[in-house]
């Protein structure tokens, strides 16, 4: 998958030269959190392309379209846009979706003030020869999403290019879709949240020095530093695997104020590490969840909390024992 990063597409009318010069299946979006539903989606694609003999170009945005919209919103992302490329890279090379070439482009103001019109031959049909475009069941372009699919299809048909919708993908009631996924982090359910995106839900970022406080009690705890427009899961505590150098830990996780010991309303993730003594701060790691413990609540004491930490690090350490779901009492 070959991967093109356009801070500024309009300065440039010729990319790539590959672009112009041999024909492309277009699909456009987020794909934010690259779960089932994107990859079904993906999958339909792949054949569509192959029935005609051309190359699939995914283009993405950077910054989301909706947070370029809306402004900075905290606990949204699901994954790092670096991540997605990489999520996106490893599926290809998997052999689960295929990407032939990946353009993202930066969804700035020029950019997300065309009309869908413009945003069509001024960026697209300019710069892509484009023999076939595919879309979902919400797709719309265009400032204010003036381009609607119906006003779409008619402007390709003007163009003579071909397009197809794809309907949304779900499973019984479960419908797979970003927005669900959210929805599910926020509400605690990791176990949900995971079914739809295919894998854990992880959270990355730099381990820091705080108070240390886990480290005197004798449970020791990574605090890891996390991008504020992430998703971040609901307040509570979290059977997790922790990840650092290509590796991964049986863990419990607690994410949220740490009433406790904190007066302030920051949320903090702090992972215990089952049988881990290495050096790790200022690294890199990842945190990943996977099923739901507790809520987050306020202790008398700390003998108290030691007593409670205790009992979740029990609890996890009979999940991956038995790999069974936890039972909550």
């Amino acid at each position: 998958m070959r991967v093109i990063q356009e801070h500024n597409i309009l300065l440039h009318q010729n990319i790539d030269s590959s672009l112009q010069s041999q024909q492309w299946g277009l699909v456009i979006g987020n794909f934010d959190g690259v779960h089932l539903g994107h990859q079904h989606y993906l999958q339909h694609v792949q054949r569509g392309c192959e029935a005609l003999g051309i190359g699939i170009l995914l283009l993405t945005f950077r910054p989301h379209t909706y947070l370029a919209i809306k402004g900075p919103i905290h606990n949204f992302l699901l994954n790092s846009y670096e991540e997605k490329i990489l999520q996106m890279q490893e599926l290809t090379d998997k052999g689960i979706i295929k990407i032939d070439c990946l353009l993202e482009i930066a969804f700035d103001k020029d950019v997300r003030c065309f009309r869908y019109e413009e945003f069509v031959t001024k960026v697209l049909l300019s710069r892509i020869n484009i023999k076939k475009m595919f879309f979902g069941y919400d797709f719309a372009i265009g400032v204010n999403r003036n381009g609607s699919l119906d006003s779409l299809k008619k402007h390709l048909q003007q163009k003579k290019i071909l397009y197809e919708e794809i309907t949304l993908f779900s499973r019984g009631t479960t419908i797979y879709s970003s927005s669900k996924v959210r929805e599910y982090i926020n509400k605690g359910d990791l176990a949900a949240a995971n079914k739809i995106l295919g894998r854990e839900f992880y959270l990355s970022g730099v381990v820091v020095k705080k108070k240390q406080l886990g480290g005197k009690i004798g449970i020791p705890t990574a605090n890891v530093a996390i991008d504020e427009v992430r998703a971040i899961p609901k307040s509570g505590v979290y059977v997790t695997l922790f990840e650092y150098a290509g590796k991964k830990y049986p863990s419990v996780t607690s994410v949220g104020t740490n009433p406790t010991v904190e007066s302030t309303l920051d949320i903090k993730i702090e992972t215990h590490i089952f049988d881990f003594h290495q050096d790790i701060y200022d690294k890199n790691v990842s945190v990943h969840f996977i099923d739901w413990i507790r809520e987050e609540k306020k202790f008398t004491s700390i003998d108290e909390l030691i007593k409670i930490i205790s009992s979740d690090i029990a609890i996890a350490k009979k999940y991956f024992l038995n790999q069974s779901p936890i039972i909550n009492s």
